[in-house]
Order: C-alpha cells, then sequence, then structure tokens
C-alpha cells in the first residue's frame, strides 16, 4: 500500500495545482493569452529539457527484452483501442468525423503533463524513460497517422499545416529524446556541471507548470459539453476504467510481463487524451467542440479514474 499512498500523494498535488491554475484563470488574476503563452513554454522548453536531462542519466539500465515486450503492448493498445472504436462506429452510425475525433483522441495520451509526473513518484527514471518513450511515439502518429485521418474533414487549407511532414514532426520533445537517449547509450556523465544541472532543474518545473495550466484549462468547461454527456459516461466507464483494467489483466497472464511493466502500461491507457492534439485539431480548423470538451472533462475525472484503476492493478493484479 505504500505505493498507493505516494499516488494517492501525487493526485493530491495534481488537485492543489489545478485548483491554483482554474482560480486564477476565472477569477482573471492570470488572464488567458498569459496561459497559452506558458503553454508553449512548457512543451517546447521544458518538457524537453526534461527529457533530456532525464534519459541521459547514467541510472537507467534498459533490457532489450523489456523494452520490446513494451512497444508491442503499446502496438497492441493501438489496435484495439482504433479497432473497437472503428467498429463501434459503424455498429452505432456515426458520422465519419466523430468516428475519427474518437480514434485520434482515445488513442493519445497526456504523457508529459500527466504520465511523466506520476512515473518520477511512482516508477522512478527506467519508468520514466518509458512514458517518454511512449509520448514521442504518440507524437509521431500524431503528425503522421493522425493528420491524414483528419485531413479529409478539413474545411480548408490551412498554411501552418503546409509545413514539410518532416518538420512537424521533428518537434523539440522528439530531439529532446533522441539526444537524451544518444547520450545515455554513449555513457557521456554531465552531472556535476552547473549548465546541465541548472538545465535540469529548468526542466523539473514542468511537474508543476504543466498541472497548473491544465487547471486553468478547466474553466472552458461549458454547457456544450452536455450534448455529449452519454458519450462521456461511455468513455469514462469503459475506456479510462474498465479497458485499462482488462487489458493489464491479460497482460499478467504472460510470464515476461513484470509488475513494474504491467504498471507502467497502466499508468500510460489510463491517462486522458494529450493536449497537443486540440492544437492540431484547431490549426486545421475541424469542428472542435467535441474534442475540447472531451479532453476537459476527461482531464477532471481522470483524477479519480487514475487511482481507481491503479489501485486495482495494484491489488489484484500484479
Amino acid at each position: 500500500m505504500e505505493l498507493f499512498d505516494i499516488l494517492l500523494r501525487q493526485i493530491s498535488v495534481f488537485l492543489i495545482l489545478m485548483a491554483v491554475g482554474f482560480a486564477a484563470r476565472i477569477t482573471n488574476l492570470v488572464p488567458k493569452d498569459v496561459f497559452t503563452a506558458l503553454a508553449m513554454v512548457i512543451v517546447n522548453l521544458l518538457q524537453p529539457l526534461f527529457m533530456l536531462t532525464m534519459l541521459s542519466s547514467p541510472d537507467i539500465r534498459i533490457g532489450f527484452t523489456e523494452l520490446l515486450s513494451l512497444l508491442l503492448a503499446f502496438l497492441a493498445h493501438y489496435l484495439l483501442t482504433l479497432t473497437a472504436i472503428g467498429l463501434l462506429g459503424k455498429a452505432r452510425k456515426w458520422e465519419p468525423l466523430f468516428t475519427d475525433l474518437n480514434k485520434s483522441l482515445l488513442t493519445s495520451a497526456s504523457a508529459g503533463f500527466m504520465g511523466v509526473p506520476l512515473a518520477v513518484s511512482l516508477l522512478g527514471v527506467v519508468g520514466t524513460f518509458y512514458i517518454a518513450l511512449f509520448a514521442s511515439i504518440d507524437i509521431l502518429i500524431q503528425w503522421t497517422y493522425k493528420v491524414n485521418l483528419m485531413r479529409r474533414h478539413q474545411q480548408q487549407t490551412v498554411q501552418s499545416l503546409e509545413i514539410p511532414r518532416w518538420k512537424r514532426i521533428l518537434t523539440p520533445q522528439l530531439v529532446s529524446v533522441a539526444a537524451g537517449i544518444l547520450i545515455g547509450v554513449l555513457r557521456i556523465d554531465f552531472s556535476g556541471s552547473i549548465l546541465w544541472d541548472t538545465l535540469k532543474e529548468v526542466g523539473t518545473m514542468m511537474k508543476l507548470t504543466g498541472m497548473i495550466y491544465v487547471g486553468s484549462t478547466l474553466v472552458d468547461i461549458n454547457r456544450e459539453s452536455i450534448k455529449y454527456i452519454k458519450s462521456f459516461i461511455f468513455i469514462v466507464v469503459v475506456r479510462m476504467v474498465l479497458y485499462p483494467i482488462a487489458f493489464c489483466y491479460l497482460l499478467s497472464l504472460l510470464p515476461w510481463f513484470t509488475p513494474f511493466m504491467i504498471m507502467t502500461i497502466a499508468i500510460l491507457i489510463s491517462l486522458p487524451p494529450m493536449v497537443s492534439l486540440l492544437v492540431m485539431i484547431r490549426n486545421m480548423q475541424i469542428e472542435e467542440t467535441y474534442s475540447a470538451q472531451c479532453m476537459l472533462v476527461t482531464t477532471a475525472i481522470s483524477l479519480f479514474t487514475i487511482p481507481a484503476v491503479l489501485w486495482v492493478v495494484m491489488n489484484w493484479i500484479v
């Protein structure tokens, strides 16, 4: 139960930080434009610095079998979710846009804003490495498969999407992950350097500022979400609770998946959708009401569903 106590403590920190962001935004103590700028700082500066300094840690020891098993589990998660949403969309006769939005939203994870802080507290540097690796794969899929999935619903050509694909994929996060892994593989130890230690301290600010920003976005939950209440209930109950538990149970039947690996996957597939996905949808000028409200509602509720899922996984599965 010690691990679960750590989890509850981290979730409590999330709640406090989100409450700070929410209060600052709703009272207009900090305008929305400032929070928008803060998001850019987090995504383009703090997250990359955190990943770079963390992934290059000499303490990380990665087993090939473990890495391959986790990558295959991530792939299975993607394929299962995409297939299930496609079949459900046909059975319920959803509009193509609604089906594709759910495919994009429900296969992504807020690994940077929520997954990494949880992994740091619960799983240490190796677990954080896997979360960061998954976040990088998620970004890669977003700017390849998901862009093409959404492009057929695009209302008009947007200049930002005319940038060559390789430039869109080559985000600061991916560059920092690649550089961090390379430094780690070469066993270059920068610890003790004033510059490196300063960059590391700056990167750790992401864990605090990220949740403050997420809290500020909850002000945007509005009456529009009521239209999708049935969909949100389904997403919360099935996609965010029952599915992660069932998926982790199936993995526990395979002897090469250790409790540590299952815990890593449980965190990943319990997370709400990633924030940058909404930015992509907005840039493509696709109707964003459902996506925005889904992201906000699931993020708020995830503070309760993630502990529930991990409690079941810790006590009944691993």
